[in-house]
């Protein structure tokens, strides 16, 4: 039996679970309600979120698990123990971050941390293909934009601090003065920009609601070398 809401757009994304016989229909209505939840992103990255999710719950059907849930922390590392990449954990561990805390269920993974990685040098006598080429490129590219901007930029020095909300972060803003900010509109996007490039991680706190915190302290752009580093 299809899962129905009423009011569902035709979106070609739903259409990657729906007809996924190894979710239970609880999975498939949680699903729906996360992808409506998404606002502000791209369709492409919103098919990204869905097909990790997709992947967790068919693991989890056949442990016998019908809603997400009742996801135990234990799940959650037997699932993660089948990669060994930690570029892949780490794209992995952000997903389901998101999707537990807009779930209000942390527990499934309050104890995951991401991994340390710092990308090996690349040196000029290395032959890279066009992919890896566009790959790193796009990277940095990401990343550049996501610091052209003196709001931006101010915001990372606050997060260097600690975890905020945007609310703190307005009041912070207007307090230094350093740039001039009128609408906590303008903070929202800022951080979602930031997100976007990985910068900033955003996750739900019980006491002060949505936060944001600082993924990464330094980053080296190596501009001859192709290289880009990042470090906690």
């Amino acid at each position: 039996m299809k899962t129905e809401i009423r009011g569902l757009p035709n979106n070609w994304i739903f259409d990657q679970f729906q007809e996924c016989r190894d979710l239970t229909e609880e999975m498939k209505e949680t699903m729906i309600k996360y992808l409506l939840s998404l606002h502000g992103i791209k369709d492409t990255t919103k098919s990204f979120y869905i097909s990790k999710t997709k992947i967790l719950g068919v693991f989890l059907a056949k442990r016998g698990i019908t809603r997400f849930e009742n996801t135990k922390s234990i799940d959650m590392d037997l699932f993660l123990s089948q990669y060994g990449n930690k570029h892949t954990l780490n794209v992995y561990i952000y997903v389901f971050k998101q999707f537990y805390n807009f779930l209000n269920s942390p527990d499934a993974i309050s104890h995951l941390k991401y991994y340390k990685i710092e990308l090996e040098q690349i040196t000029p006598s290395e032959t890279l293909t066009p992919e890896e080429i566009i790959a790193i490129a796009n990277e940095a590219s990401k990343i550049i934009s996501a610091l052209n901007c003196d709001t931006r930029l101010e915001i990372i020095k606050i997060l260097g601090k600690e975890p905020s909300t945007v609310g703190d972060i307005f009041q912070e803003i207007k307090r230094n003065q350093k740039v001039n900010i009128n609408f906590r509109e303008s903070i929202y996007r800022a951080l979602e920009k930031l997100v976007d490039a990985n910068l900033v991680e955003k996750y739900y706190d019980k006491e002060k609601g949505i936060c944001y915190k600082l993924l990464m302290l330094k980053i080296e752009i190596d501009l001859v070398n192709g290289n880009v580093k990042k470090t906690l």
